[in-house]
């Protein structure tokens, strides 16, 4: 049901990327920005092992590479 490692998304708006931990870890630090972040495990991708883990990490943030960013959050990062 349940494997031994969570996939989790930072929450940070400029970040939102995504990385994985154990999953009886309660919080864990964004490798990309340094925000602490809560693990909530019930809204959660779970992975059995650490190459799954790191495999859907990768999937997940080439997705999110792929899209483009809305055109308020280009304009209001250029200002």
């Amino acid at each position: 049901m349940f494997g031994p490692y969570v996939i989790v998304r930072c929450n940070k708006l400029e970040c939102g990327r995504f990385s994985y931990c154990k999953a009886d870890q309660k919080t864990k630090k964004c490798p990309y920005c340094g925000k602490r972040l809560k693990v909530e495990k019930e809204r959660q991708k779970f992975a059995k092992t650490t190459a799954l883990a790191r495999k859907m990490v990768q999937e997940f943030n080439k997705r999110l590479g792929e899209m483009t960013e809305p055109k308020w959050y280009k304009n209001n990062k250029e200002t």
